[in-house]
């Protein structure tokens, strides 16, 4: 998954997708992964709001979810001014989600609760997006104020850390590019293997050893 959501998706493949999702010209922020309670995505749908009256340009897109899910939480935005600016794709494979990180000017994590990062904040960051999380050790474990928007965990402060990605789209573009360095250099295989072999080590209390010959 990381490498595929490096790869950049071809401008005919964004096309289609938008043309598909209704999306025209709109600036787009993305969600994937699942809807249950513990992601904070009703956190992020009352957010919207708030973020239409700032920038009316821009579209919610989340992937994820079933059909319940999904309608309980159009439901709360009927009548407000993001009613009409919220795209719920439903459940894609994931090799489209390379497509669907092509056309995100911003990506979002709204998780309210948890201590285990998930494998999507990984995947977000090997895409070079910016990145709007919420403060939570589920977040902070791989994400700082250096590479990424991190807000508290309540729909107001989703709401002003995406609008103040979408106010400095330069700046911002920095976070994610630190965000795509930074996995790169910590969360890649040769990284996994030696920390696999750490706690290896930790739990048997036996250390490899370690051949002084040469390589082959």
């Amino acid at each position: 998954p990381l490498l595929s959501a490096e790869r950049e998706p071809h401008p005919s493949a964004l096309a289609l997708r938008k043309r598909e999702l209704g999306l025209k010209n709109r600036r787009v922020i993305l969600y994937t992964g699942n809807l249950e309670h513990y992601q904070g995505v009703d956190l992020l749908v009352d957010a919207m709001p708030t973020v239409v009256n700032a920038h009316p340009e821009v579209v919610l897109l989340i992937a994820g979810g079933e059909p319940g899910q999904i309608r309980r939480l159009g439901e709360r935005v009927k009548g407000t001014d993001a009613e009409h600016a919220i795209v719920f794709a439903g459940k894609r494979p994931p090799g489209q989600m390379p497509d669907f990180m092509g056309l995100a000017e911003l990506l979002v994590s709204p998780r309210r609760e948890g201590g285990n990062t998930p494998l999507k904040v990984y995947t977000y960051m090997m895409s070079g997006r910016p990145l709007v999380a919420t403060r939570l050790e589920t977040h902070t474990q791989v994400l700082d104020d250096e590479t990424a928007i991190l807000t508290p965990v309540t729909a107001e402060g989703l709401a002003q850390g995406i609008i103040a990605a979408l106010d400095a789209p330069e700046s911002t573009r920095v976070l994610g590019q630190r965000a795509r360095a930074k996995v790169q250099r910590e969360h890649n295989y040769a990284s996994f293997k030696s920390g696999l072999q750490e706690v290896y080590e930790f739990v048997t209390g036996v250390r490899r050893v370690r051949s002084c010959l040469p390589t082959q």
